[in-house]
């Protein structure tokens, strides 16, 4: 199985693809970093530059591209501050899955901290003692109290490079007000009432070492170490470098050996972050690791694959048909139904213009429309819905078992008013959803008492009109009548008369 994960963070967006093998071996075949810098301007101003949206949304087009070259299977894609914070973080997300299909969530800051938690435990050799874990990213900081592999504490702190910058330091180098504080005195009391506040408060222990990831720590440990070669960050360079940049313009941090040009303009609010950072665990060295975020990531898809290993082997279809089958509905009949979604789906895709991953969802649907009924007859659409959502299927997300749950729960007549749409904060997948309902309540309709269903024959596309033809080998009495029914919404979606007939 191949997976691919994008981190799209303040500064850059991340792209890796991994192959998971048969024995949940590892391996990644690509990786892909483009600093697009989509927090310019968020911290200050609450809204995402437009050039930076676009770039970002170049970027995944590209990443999409070589995803269908790997032929990636899963993909895991997440935005953290940025998208946290943005106003309009959620019209971006709906272009990016209308342009590319690729579903971005939004992390919570402890659950980011999580995973980056697990990314370096479960990656890291020789870990021992007592420890912290501080990932700088450019809109939050992450940290962690660790004994041994055992966390013990962990928060996200609204402390970032490219917020504090864009917040206190502003200019290269800062600019001094008159009978104001100096900006980078501002700042470190901003650090300290944010961070130093909240560890006192909560008697966070004490770490005389710090792991440091993310791309701010590995910048600052590639200066020092040219200077000093040592494999850490200690405290006394640390201060010596930040009093050294304080006064520099950008042409002259830019001749600092081991300088990378795509951090010059947040060097320095780093290097201080990553100073009280020490101060507020009394820590003398920092040391870098390569293990962060996106590894927590995979290693909880891994345990997901170690877990299900059917996973590997079958789809879900195969999984919801076993479900389907274990309530009480015979082989042959759920076969019918998910031809009849099949052949809907595929002849129809002149007006739905789905994309091929939306067909999961239909079958899924055909399957478990009317399971409730074994149930009970009363509320049987409500049992189907339960069913659906809480059926063991390891390969749907949250998100999507709530999508069929609906679907099952809408399957049958009955106009969906404006106010009880599903989905409502994201018109992408709710456009979608109306789009499979339509197609789930004709084959709701014409696999009615499944063993009476319905052959479709033939499927003809006008203008303004869509005909159905169904076989008259069957009794179609009931089901056309039902089919008939059901209609309304497919004819207010796709805004075309449909038409059904017997061949």
């Amino acid at each position: 199985m191949r997976l691919a994960i994008i981190d799209l963070g303040t500064n850059s967006v991340r792209f890796d693809v991994h192959e998971v093998g048969p024995e949940n071996e590892v391996y990644r075949l690509h990786r892909e970093k483009l600093m697009i810098r989509l927090g310019e301007g968020v911290f200050l101003k609450g809204r995402l530059d437009p050039h930076s949206a676009e770039l970002c949304i170049e970027a995944f087009k590209s990443f999409r591209r070589t995803m269908t070259d790997f032929k990636v299977l899963r993909v895991i894609a997440f935005g953290t501050a940025t998208l946290r914070e943005a106003k309009d973080a959620e019209r971006l997300i709906n272009r990016i899955k209308r342009e590319t299909s690729i579903h971005i969530r939004i992390l919570p800051g402890e659950e980011e901290a999580r995973l980056i938690a697990r990314g370096i435990l479960s990656n890291e050799v020789g870990l021992r003692g007592s420890y912290a874990l501080v990932d700088i990213g450019g809109g939050s900081t992450e940290v962690i109290a660790c004994q041994g592999r055992k966390i013990l504490a962990k928060a996200s702190f609204e402390l970032g490079t490219a917020r504090l910058q864009q917040v206190f330091l502003k200019a290269i180098p800062p600019k001094v007000v008159p009978k104001n504080l100096h900006p980078i005195e501002q700042l470190r009391r901003h650090i300290r009432g944010t961070l130093l506040y909240r560890l006192v408060s909560e008697n966070w222990p004490k770490r005389n070492r710090i792991l440091g990831s993310s791309g701010t720590v590995k910048a600052l440990h590639k200066i020092i170490k040219k200077r000093t070669d040592d494999n850490f960050i200690s405290r006394s360079n640390l201060k010596d470098l930040i009093e050294e940049m304080s006064s520099m313009s950008r042409d002259k941090l830019m001749r600092i050996p081991g300088m990378e040009a795509s951090r010059v303009d947040m060097i320095l609010a780093g290097a201080i972050l990553l100073e009280e950072c020490m101060n507020a665990f009394r820590a003398e060295r920092v040391e870098p690791t390569e293990f962060s975020l996106r590894d927590g990531i995979l290693d909880e898809q891994v345990e997901i694959l170690k877990a299900n290993r059917n996973l590997l082997k079958h789809d879900p279809v195969k999984d919801l048909f076993e479900t389907a089958k274990d309530l009480g509905a015979k082989e042959a009949e759920l076969h019918q139904a998910v031809r009849q979604a099949e052949v809907l789906f595929d002849r129809l895709k002149p007006i739905h213009r789905l994309k091929p991953e939306w067909k999961i969802y239909l079958l899924a649907g055909a399957l478990l429309h009317d399971c409730g009924k074994s149930i009970s007859a009363i509320g049987s659409s409500e049992h189907s819905a339960y069913v659906a959502r809480y059926a063991d299927v390891p390969q749907f997300e949250d998100w999507e078992s709530d999508f069929i749950a609906l679907l099952c729960l809408h399957s049958k007549t009955g106009k969906l008013q404006k106010k009880e749409l599903p989905f409502r904060s994201d018109k992408i997948t709710q456009k979608a959803f109306l789009k499979v309902l339509a197609l789930l309540r004709l084959v709701a309709a014409i696999s009615f008492q499944r063993s009476q269903s319905l052959p479709i024959q033939r499927v003809k596309i006008d203008a303004n009109r869509v005909v159905l033809s169904l076989s008259k080998r069957s009794k179609p009495a009931l089901g056309l009548l039902r089919a008939d029914q059901r209609k309304s919404l497919f004819e207010d979606v796709f805004k075309k008369s449909l038409q059904i007939e017997q061949v």
